[in-house]
């Protein structure tokens, strides 16, 4: 067994204090914790598959590999993880705070701020939350009711060739007894235009009955596999759903320094997703804590470099609560407290 962090230690470490201990605010239970050593929290024991990435590929082929893995395919998700993101991921974290220490302007190439976004999305996508909400969703998959009706409709519509079909399911006969069934199927259809219709729905109400309960069944078996969520880890799918959701292309990277009193907290998703509507679905804005003073954002309004107030940092640990699965980190108390 293996501790996997869905927050990455080298982000950890930035949030505790000199004897390696932090506190949490718990969301069920709406305490501050006391001081905890910070090795055993945002993580969870085999959290990932240990499967590699090929291996994975393999059970859910309905999976594109994100092209930032190919580096090498027989590598597991937390390997892949650490060699793939944290570790470039974490060059740039550390170029950052050194240079807000020393009061330096921040920049970063273009190539930092492409590993950066793809650093965000992958931690939207790792977490305990995601795997918890995407297997709620899954286990209460079912197909639509009107699947079959849908269906039966579809085959009504369909123009019978009476002559074909006889000839396909009776030849044994000759052509004589073929052309007598022929004609007396034309009467009966004469008779009664809605004959076939009627046979047809006799047939396919068990078919697809049977069908549609065996379809939904597999499909279930894949959504809420143990490994599904490592494989939607590394999904180009679900990487490019959320790329268009945020609109991450029309969003630059900034560096929001925090010179209040009051600590940016660290939520155990990893990032805070904030919008400009209340109910959350317009101009989505990402925010990467990688600091107590330090947030990367994702954002179209804030400028490059940005300064914010006491209300910018209370909302954003508001935020963070609300975000978070469980729990809120921060080594200041008081911080924590006022998130209750």
């Amino acid at each position: 067994m293996t501790r996997d962090h869905f927050v990455p230690r080298f982000i950890i470490r930035n949030f505790i204090d000199s004897n390696g201990n932090i506190r949490f605010y718990n969301k069920k239970t709406r305490v501050v914790s006391k001081e905890v050593h910070h090795y055993n929290q945002l993580q969870k024991w085999d959290f990932y598959s240990k499967k590699s990435l090929s291996e994975l590929k393999n059970l859910f082929p309905d999976i594109r590999i994100n092209p930032i893995f190919n580096s090498n395919l027989n590598d597991k998700l937390e390997d892949a993880l650490n060699y793939c993101l944290e570790n470039p991921m974490s060059a740039i974290v550390t170029k950052i705070i050194e240079k807000f220490n020393k009061g330096a302007e921040i920049t970063l190439s273009e190539k930092e701020k492409i590993l950066v976004k793809e650093y965000i999305i992958i931690q939207h996508l790792r977490t305990l939350k995601f795997k918890m909400v995407s297997k709620v969703f899954n286990e209460r998959f079912s197909m639509p009711l009107r699947v079959k009706d849908q269906i039966i409709e579809k085959e009504n519509n369909r123009q019978i060739d009476i002559k074909a079909i006889i000839k396909r399911r009776s030849s044994h006969l000759n052509h004589k007894g073929r052309r007598e069934l022929e004609m007396k199927w034309r009467k009966k259809l004469k008779k009664n235009p809605n004959l076939v219709n009627k046979i047809r729905q006799q047939l396919f109400d068990e078919l697809l009955d049977g069908m549609v309960k065996k379809a939904e069944e597999d499909i279930k078996e894949i959504l809420i596999h143990p490994e599904r969520h490592s494989a939607m880890i590394i999904n180009k799918k679900q990487r490019d759903s959320f790329f268009k959701k945020v609109k991450i292309d029309k969003k630059d990277i900034k560096i929001v320094a925090n010179l209040t009193k009051t600590p940016f907290a660290l939520g155990d998703t990893g990032i805070v997703i904030m919008a400009d509507d209340p109910e959350g679905k317009t101009n989505l804005e990402i925010f990467l804590p990688i600091h107590p003073k330090i947030v990367i954002g994702l954002s179209k309004n804030l400028p490059k470099n940005t300064l914010i107030d006491d209300n910018f940092v209370a909302n954003f640990n508001r935020i963070s609560k609300e975000d978070s699965y469980k729990n809120v980190y921060s080594t200041s108390e008081m911080t924590l407290n006022n998130l209750k």
